[in-house]
């Protein structure tokens, strides 16, 4: 109702902090936006720099299969993912949020592969790079 000092957004009819329960209420939000977040920078991550580091038929094979995850729109294949796991052990430890975790992370990790392979490439080809090699 009214905002003091040791109540920043006040309090509410029943003179409970408004804070407090904002909080309370945006934990599981931020912990969908953050977990399969972290989640898709470590796998693209990891693929991109395996796919740009070996080159060859690993990168080959590594980015056919982004290409085929890519191919697939997002929300179909998300749909898809949660429906075949969720009667599964992954869809239902934790009421089915590791699943919407991974389902994301499946459905995301692509773009940022992409992304970490030309980078890369690109530093593959500098001049730095080529010293280092032949110095030994």
């Amino acid at each position: 109702i009214k905002s003091e000092p040791e109540f920043l957004l006040g309090t509410d009819s029943l003179g409970r902090d408004v804070l407090s329960r904002v909080i309370y209420g945006a934990r599981v939000s931020m912990v969908v936006g953050f977990l399969p977040t972290l989640i898709i920078l470590l796998v693209g991550t990891t693929v991109g720099m395996i796919s740009g580091y070996l080159g060859g038929w690993a990168d080959n094979l590594l980015m056919r299969l982004t290409d085929v995850v890519y191919a697939f729109p997002d929300l179909l294949f998300f749909i898809i993912v949660m429906v075949a796991l969720r009667d599964s052990f992954i869809g239902q430890f934790m009421n089915g949020l590791v699943l919407l975790f991974a389902a994301l992370a499946i459905v995301n990790w692509v773009g940022v592969a992409r992304l970490i392979r030309g980078q890369v490439l690109s530093i593959k080809q500098k001049e730095f790079i080529e010293a280092a090699r032949c110095i030994g």
